[in-house]
């Protein structure tokens, strides 16, 4: 099965192998970082957009595919040919699509067909990058696409998407929970930039942009004061620190360690006054904020649980007695519960209620009057469209994600320039989709670094020599 879909990429991107030879390699590179750098924005408009109107979907999917079949042409430089996968990790996604596709047949989708675009467009550039010698080259473009996108979307916040007093720091986006999710793929990236530096004991001088783009990465997950996101990258980064605190103790590079960690400390503790004065200053210099018309206004928290509770009829209590019975209170009953979810339980609720075997129509929910564009968790967002059986491959995926970006890390890490991606951010996805529905590669920004990464994951098979070309 696996060499069929090798042989189909071979016969639809070998032919054009001769006219790509004819372009110079640094107008290849251009293109192609401007090719990602194109697809994630129009993820990221699509999402501050809600999503694609039903009678747009068709000629936007076209659009992306587009591109992304660009970007496969564009990174051909050799002779194409079958290569060994990761199998465990191929068959589970097959069993996955499989799934996803009888019910697309079975019951008809708004959204249609996700399965096949991430199998051939996705799959068709992680395809090329196995067949080349400038891999990690390619990685690297695809890496500093995400970059240019975090930048720039940095400037269109600082001069055009001012605070409200009183309200959670939505940036780019119409939601703070949304911006935040974005926050967790910077982060990633930049991280692996650093992780990088560190291993080849690189000068500090050359961390600093990356060490900017972290600090303000955090002042900006502050500001949308989005829990889930920020407890995802927060566990996401303490298990960087623990695997490159190890390996730089084993690799005897603890001093250089060490060094990144002081010169990040300043510069996060630089970055965040300077970027939350500029946040004030820089929009009144242009003065013309942009406004979405889908804009939600979320209030800032109080954490609750470390406020002082209202006075009470009958014995006082000590504070740690109030912060005991509150935290019962908001893990033993559903008003508490619905409350540490944001209101997520009676959502769950509503769409586990119309699980089936086949699948449903629609993504979106109206429940009580309000149309949800999701279901708020990645699994039931699974089984709701796609049937419940899904539920055990889409399991298995994550779990399988995270076990293999370890293995990449540990295999790759003296060598690879992004060796510490996949570890970094499946376990931050992991977390992050818990209670978050962020699968569209379409329509998610995040969701689009997550099917690259992990085709990349399921597409790479590691062996002492170089790799041999797989016989039939």
């Amino acid at each position: 099965m696996t060499y069929i879909l090798q042989d189909f990429f071979m016969a639809i991107l070998k032919p054009f192998l001769k006219q790509t030879s004819k372009i110079e390699e640094k107008k290849k590179a251009n293109l192609r970082v401007l090719g990602f750098a194109a697809l994630f924005m129009l993820t990221i408009i699509t999402r501050v957009c809600n999503g694609i109107n039903y009678k747009y979907y068709g000629p936007y999917t076209l659009l992306c595919c587009a591109i992304m079949f660009g970007i496969a042409v564009l990174s051909l430089d050799q002779d194409l040919k079958r290569v060994r996968w990761n199998r465990p990790l191929v068959w589970i996604l097959s069993a996955l699509f499989g799934l996803m596709f009888v019910s697309e047949i079975l019951v008809f989708k708004t959204q249609f067909l996700m399965e096949v675009v991430i199998v051939v467009f996705f799959g068709g550039i992680v395809y090329v990058w196995q067949n080349t010698e400038k891999k990690e080259q390619y990685v690297e473009e695809f890496m500093l696409a995400v970059k240019i996108i975090f930048w720039l979307l940095a400037v269109i916040c600082f001069f055009f998407r001012p605070r409200t007093e009183g309200l959670r720091y939505a940036g780019f986006f119409q939601n703070p929970n949304c911006f935040a999710y974005h926050l967790l793929a910077f982060m990633a990236i930049f991280v692996t930039s650093i992780d990088h530096k560190i291993q080849k004991r690189e000068k500090l001088t050359k961390a600093i942009p990356d060490l900017f783009g972290i600090g303000l990465s955090v002042f900006y997950l502050l500001q949308t004061q989005s829990r889930t996101s920020c407890v995802a990258i927060g566990i996401m980064c303490a298990i960087w620190f623990l695997v490159r605190f190890y390996v730089s103790i084993k690799g005897k590079n603890l001093v250089t360690f060490i060094k990144y960690l002081l010169l990040a400390a300043v510069i996060i503790a630089v970055s965040y006054p300077i970027a939350d004065k500029a946040l004030d200053v820089l929009p009144k210099v242009f003065d013309h904020p942009i406004k979405f018309g889908n804009d939600m206004p979320y209030h800032t928290r109080e954490f609750e649980m470390f406020t002082p509770a209202k006075p009470a009829k009958g014995p006082s209590l000590s504070y740690m007695e109030k912060m005991k019975k509150k935290i019962v209170k908001l893990f033993t009953t559903d008003e508490g519960l619905n409350k540490l979810l944001s209101g997520r339980l009676t959502l769950y609720r509503s769409y586990l209620s119309d699980v089936n075997y086949l699948g449903n129509k629609n993504v979106t929910r109206t429940i009580e009057k309000r149309v949800w564009t999701s279901a708020h968790s990645n699994a039931i967002q699974y089984m709701y469209l796609y049937g419940k059986l899904t539920l055990i491959p889409y399991i298995l995926m994550i779990l399988g994600s995270i076990f293999y970006g370890f293995r990449y890390f540990k295999r790759s890490y003296k060598q690879c320039s992004y060796a510490a991606l996949p570890m970094i951010f499946m376990i931050g996805y992991a977390v992050n989709t818990l209670v978050e529905s962020v699968y569209q590669p379409l329509h998610r920004f995040t969701a689009c670094i997550f099917w690259f990464i992990l085709l990349e994951l399921a597409f790479t098979y590691f062996e002492k020599k170089n790799r041999k070309d797989i016989k039939n």
